[in-house]
């Protein structure tokens, strides 16, 4: 049969545009290929650019949505990057954790696409599971999805759930759990893990399967009880009345798990206040006065309420969540082997409206049969730290305003004093309305990156000389 039989012609590979890969190339080379216009294919939410826990807050309406760009030969129409291949190679973090790097991999960078104000793609507001996929721009899980989610990661979550005796004896407990593209390493001391991911995540396992993130609640939640420790000030920087549900449960287990020793201050930063009222043994109220429409300064909440503890250790601490029974005896054993300061909190696991009203009544969380989002690699929520240690770096930076950048730009400057490096305690966070003047903030990402340019030093210094002005 001659090579321009039509039959033969017919079955040459084709691109995805059904032009024969003989022609478009010949095609190319004489400059009359056309480039077709195609939308471009949404990223799987695993693979999405990922913002840490409180950048999500200021960049959830941000109104851009990350797609894939494939490799050259794919579809036309988008950005295209080239990818590097992985490397692996074993170091010793001055930290104490010894083990194999995460693969060096070129982001997969791809066109940016136009999503609509408040798609919630970024939004760290926490949806309820049912509306997880929908509110985040994002098609549900297919079966070939599925498929690859039980091969590397729910084969695992199903080890450590249903054999923890067997699962342990591999080297697997529930602190271990990971998504596919990152690597968990255990701490030289105590009982910590290190993800190295550069930023916030949620475990794909149960976004794609949401009763294995309730079972692993209970699972990490059962067994665990409160034990005495040494006198603690606790800081819950908070506004706004519609949260005022979750921060009375959160200041009531913190108390009684401090003990009577003890203080939970609640620091509110507003115009008026609005929680002085009300108030249960045991909590003090702090209140930082705020001009009229002055944004909230989580910040300065936090430095007010720095000045005011009583007691060598703080605790900062999320108004919204609810940590484990022993979650301070076990962040002061660390502190007991040398350590200025830990950040405890391993997985976030975010309740949806109606089992956050219910949260009071479930000792063993037994009545959550769904948690979809359960996240990882924060920079906030919970951090024990010694008082003098939060003085001597300067505590928060009150140049950033509204929800955002704070935890990141402290995080920074805390990472030059003896930080435990690793993570190991569960812990739940409450669904609230919104704060009604929480919206995005993009202004307080280019405030952070100018921030981290100026000398470390420097910027302890100036927030130190703040401080000793109000102690």
């Amino acid at each position: 049969m001659e090579s321009g039989d039509p039959v033969r012609a017919g079955r040459r590979s084709m691109d995805p545009f059904g032009v024969p890969l003989a022609s478009r190339a010949a095609r190319r080379r004489a400059g009359g290929l056309p480039v077709a216009s195609r939308p471009a294919r949404q990223a799987p939410a695993e693979h999405l650019p990922r913002l840490s826990a409180d950048a999500g807050d200021f960049a959830g309406n941000s109104g851009r949505a990350a797609v894939f760009a494939p490799r050259g030969g794919g579809r036309r129409g988008h950005a295209q990057v080239p990818l590097r291949r992985s490397v692996v190679r074993r170091r010793t973090d001055p930290g104490g954790v010894e083990g194999a790097v995460a693969p060096a991999r070129a982001p997969v960078v791809a066109c940016v696409a136009e999503a609509p104000p408040g798609s919630g793609l970024f939004r760290a507001d926490r949806p309820a599971p049912e509306n997880i996929w929908r509110r985040r721009s994002v098609n549900p899980p297919n079966l070939r999805r599925k498929i690859g989610c039980w091969l590397h990661e729910r084969w695992r979550m199903e080890m450590v759930l249903r054999a923890p005796n067997l699962a342990r004896r591999m080297g697997l407990e529930w602190p271990d759990l990971h998504n596919r593209h990152e690597l968990v390493t255990c701490c030289a001391s105590g009982p910590g893990r290190v993800c190295h991911w550069k930023n916030s995540s949620f475990l794909t396992v149960s976004r794609f399967f949401p009763e294995t993130g309730a079972r692993l609640l209970r699972h990490a939640w059962t067994g665990r009880e409160s034990q005495p420790v040494s006198p603690v000030s606790i800081i819950l920087p908070v506004r706004g009345e519609e949260r005022a549900a979750a921060v009375r449960i959160v200041a009531n287990a913190l108390v009684r798990m401090a003990g009577s020793s003890s203080e939970v201050l609640v620091c509110e930063h507003d115009s008026t206040p609005r929680f002085a009222r009300n108030m249960a043994p045991g909590v003090r109220h702090v209140f930082v006065p705020a001009a009229e429409g002055e944004a909230f300064n989580k910040s300065r909440a936090m430095n007010a309420g720095a000045c005011a503890a009583r007691h060598p250790v703080l605790v900062l601490h999320d108004a919204d969540v609810v940590a484990v029974p022993d979650f301070l005896c076990q962040s002061f054993a660390i502190l007991e082997q040398g350590w200025e300061a830990v950040r405890p909190i391993r997985f976030l696991f975010l309740l949806d409206e109606a089992d956050s009203r219910d949260c009071h009544r479930m000792e063993s969380w037994a009545g959550v049969r769904e948690v979809a989002l359960v996240q990882q690699n924060f920079p906030g929520i919970a951090t024990v730290i010694r008082r003098d240690t939060y003085l001597e770096i300067g505590g928060h930076d009150e140049r950033f305003e509204g929800w955002g950048g704070e935890d990141l730009e402290f995080l920074d400057r805390l990472r030059t004093r003896r930080l435990y490096p690793g993570s190991f305690l569960p812990a739940v966070h409450l669904w609230h309305p919104p704060a009604p003047q929480k919206r995005s903030r993009h202004g307080n990402l280019e405030l952070l990156e100018s921030i981290l340019a100026e000398p470390r030093d420097r910027r302890m210094t100036e927030n130190r000389d703040k401080l000793r002005r109000c102690t």
